[in-house]
């Protein structure tokens, strides 16, 4: 008979992925692939994460809340990264093409698992594009 702790050692090892989005469901991320997008990054995201809301008025960048606002001082939104390069706000969100993406990690707990990236309370959204 194996003893249970060789066992679970065993099976740690063996569930760890190459894949990134596969190791993301250990951080809580929601991960929507090409193939779940519909219409725009903004649409996939909404139709993707629940609780999210997403507003986009005229001349300024969308806001997205995954949980509420933080406070009525301070209103934040999420980080968002595009090929692990953080952008300066959430407009790039309206100018990357949903059939340019290769898959999406949302964060809605802002806890990231790759220390590359900086954790964000409001929420962080990861955009990989596609490699031609």
């Amino acid at each position: 008979m194996i003893p249970l702790a060789i066992l679970l050692v065993a099976g740690c090892a063996g569930s760890r992925a190459a894949d990134p989005a596969t190791q993301a469901g250990n951080t809580n991320a929601i991960v929507i692939r090409n193939a779940q997008m519909s219409g725009s990054v903004l649409e996939s995201i909404r139709t993707n994460v629940p609780t999210v809301r997403i507003t986009i008025a005229p001349g300024e960048c969308p806001r997205i809340r995954f949980r509420g606002d933080l406070s009525a001082v301070q209103r934040r939104d999420p980080s968002v990264y595009v090929d692990k390069t953080l952008m300066g706000d959430t407009c790039i969100l309206n100018s990357v093409l949903a059939q340019d993406v290769d898959y999406m990690e949302i964060y809605p707990s802002g806890l990231v698992a790759d220390g590359a990236m900086q954790r964000n309370p409001a929420g962080v959204i990861v955009i990989y594009r596609r490699k031609e």
